[in-house]
């Protein structure tokens, strides 16, 4: 993997090795010859146009070829055909000879085979020929894993760490003596033995290594259901904050209406002196400022007065739904929109980013061109529901009682009657409003009511 492009693979004998790289040559066959191969589907094949090997002992009395000679007598083939794109497969590199001298030889053969560029898989039970490959950039060590337990091979391909031959384990199993190989040990030294005690305390040591490492990941996914949790914890406690908070300043916002209310009665016994005047201004302020923290509750992705331009379209918060700029008033920084055919002038705080949310009803108040502090004198409510048309009559008599109007107009059709009939009782009894009427019927008939102030 990577830029290895050798593999030496060790391990016990009966444990695999040589069916490990008969599989590769295998199924590389399979997959350029377009059969289907057993693996991954994530598997990728190199397109390779050779695959040489050197596998199984081919000595022969007649063609004078001992072992070790016939692997060399293909080996020697191989270097002469092998290039880039070629595929080697190496069986029981080193065998037949010398040890040493047949190490020396292998590692010299792999260096040739890596410099073409070749893909090389191999086997060996030499532990010199693993040192080298350690050292060599480009070659990768790998092992048949084994049981030290049932002293029996795995059949496990273990890509990254040497393997051992076991041969003393295994001859052990199959009946061996026991003074036997006590003797073998013995000529094999301490040296040798030392290394393989050291080999397997390093493979039990990176046993210990996986299996803690599991448990981390393990712990670390924990967390991060826990962290989950608690975030989404934490948004419904915020969520829940939020409307707290919002009922308790709605329920502020009634108080302040009822509290104006009571200041318009004031108002009357007062003549509409200057002093009650006043009064209602600053409750008038006090209401506002209720508003307005209100609407912090339903915070959103905002838009400065500059990122505003007129006929853009916008969200207005306050009333939930998107409108159209109709005029910027940069000092005062409040916006003009019309949704429908109702015309609004809110702060830029309450304008965001539109949301494709149309008015579920199209009705609005109809007002007097002018500046933005001009104050209308006709109220249109049709299309709208009684709780709806409400709220906007209450405002509109506030504002039109500071602004010191005598008369105002009230639209709201014929239809049923139910809105006339609602509008007329909200009227009776008005601490604003000394009379009502009908209207003439150049002024509307019995679809609008003239409301008189005081």
């Amino acid at each position: 993997g990577g830029d290895n492009t050798a593999m030496v693979i060790t391990g016990p004998n009966a444990g695999g090795k040589t069916v490990a790289i008969k599989t590769v040559g295998l199924l590389l066959l399979m997959a350029l010859s377009g059969i289907p191969v057993p693996a991954d589907s994530a598997s990728a094949f190199p397109l390779a146009s050779k695959l040489l090997l050197d596998i199984g002992d081919e000595q022969s009395i007649e063609s004078n070829l001992s072992t070790f000679s016939a692997h060399v007598s293909h080996i020697a083939e191989i270097l002469k055909e092998a290039d880039a794109k070629t595929i080697v497969l190496l069986d029981e590199l080193g065998t037949g000879t010398d040890p040493a001298e047949g190490a020396a030889i292998s590692c010299a053969v792999l260096k040739d085979l890596k410099g073409k560029g070749s893909l090389i898989f191999a086997t060996t039970h030499l532990m010199d020929i693993v040192g080298f490959v350690y050292r060599t950039e480009g070659m990768i060590n790998a092992s048949m894993e084994f049981d030290h337990g049932t002293l029996s091979p795995i059949y496990r391909l273990k890509v990254g760490e040497p393997g051992q031959s076991h041969a003393l384990e295994i001859a052990r199993k199959y009946g061996l003596p026991a003074h036997v190989l006590e003797f073998a040990k013995n000529v094999l030294g301490n040296v040798n033995v030392e290394f393989h005690k050291l080999l397997t305390e390093l493979k039990e040591k990176r046993a210990a290594h996986e299996e803690g490492l599991n448990e981390l990941q393990r712990q670390r996914a924990e967390a991060k259901g826990k962290e989950k949790l608690l975030n989404e914890r934490l948004a419904e406690a915020g969520r829940l904050k939020a409307e707290v908070m919002e009922k308790a300043y709605q329920e502020a916002k009634d108080v302040v209406s009822e509290t104006k209310r009571q200041v318009y009665a004031v108002l009357e016994e007062a003549k509409k002196e200057k002093k009650g005047r006043e009064a209602v201004k600053r409750v008038v302020k006090i209401q506002q400022e209720v508003e307005d923290k209100l609407r912090e509750f339903h915070k959103g992705p905002s838009l400065s007065i500059d990122e505003i331009k007129e006929d853009d379209v916008v969200f207005v918060r306050s009333v939930g739904y998107d409108a159209t700029v109709a005029r910027i008033d940069r000092r005062h920084k409040r916006v003009r929109v019309k949704a429908g055919i109702r015309d609004l002038e809110v702060p830029v705080s309450d304008i965001g980013p539109k949301k494709g949310k149309a008015p579920e009803v199209r009705a609005a108040s109809d007002r007097k061109a002018g500046t933005p502090e001009t104050v209308p004198d006709v109220l249109n409510l049709i299309g709208l529901r009684v709780d709806e048309a409400l709220s906007e009559l209450e405002p509109f008599l506030n504002h039109a009682a500071l602004a010191e109007r005598r008369e105002v107009t009230i639209i709201h059709g014929l239809g049923t009657g139910i809105l006339r009939k609602a509008v007329r009782e909200y009227l009776t009894g008005h601490p604003l409003v000394e009379q009502f009427r009908r209207g003439e019927l150049s002024e509307g008939g019995n679809g609008v009511t003239i409301a008189t102030l005081r």
